[in-house]
């Protein structure tokens, strides 16, 4: 009779996949939510090593990032590390979620709105082209904070500055 080593994580990367020996490794931060007898809603996380190995880690290296979401299929593995038994998965499948979009805030003439940052970088970039003057400066601005990675983008307009701290 065979005996079964299977297991199946969902979970976020802690840090950048790197390589060592050949093999790629990471950890991936498992959440449980349950409530308490008191109705409060709480959290335990746990923790588990991954290694990939393969054309599956050569696939991978690249998109397993720092908060990047994972479905990894695999198996319980151990070995010694300075005299201690380590337990590890060693991942047969890896189903990568969605990236979330990169979402900043955009102010521009004192309305604020949401956007997606490559649309509204590629929106602003077509503005620039439109206009001219002051309007084409302050599209200048916000273009700039966008492509910088700011997590909100302003016209900087000092009279509505002045304005809000009075």
């Amino acid at each position: 009779m065979n005996q079964l080593n299977s297991i199946i994580l969902e979970g976020n990367l802690t840090s950048d996949a790197g390589y060592v020996n050949d093999k790629l490794l990471f950890t991936i931060s498992v959440s449980r939510y349950y409530k308490d007898t008191n109705g409060e809603a709480g959290e335990v996380k746990s923790y588990f090593d991954i290694e990939v190995t393969g054309v599956l880690a050569e696939k991978l290296h690249s998109k397993l990032k720092e908060g990047r979401g994972v479905r990894v299929v695999g198996q319980l593995r151990s070995k010694d590390v300075e005299g201690n038994r380590k337990v590890y998965v060693f991942a047969e499948h890896i189903e990568l979620r969605p990236a979330k979009k990169d979402m900043v805030k955009v102010v521009c003439y004192g309305s604020a709105k949401m956007y997606e940052r490559q649309k509204a970088i590629d929106e602003f970039t077509t503005a620039i082209l439109c206009c001219e003057g002051s309007e084409r400066d302050r599209y200048c601005r916000i273009l700039s904070q966008l492509r910088s990675g700011e997590e909100v983008a302003t016209d900087g307009d000092p009279e509505r500055e002045i304005k809000k701290e009075a």
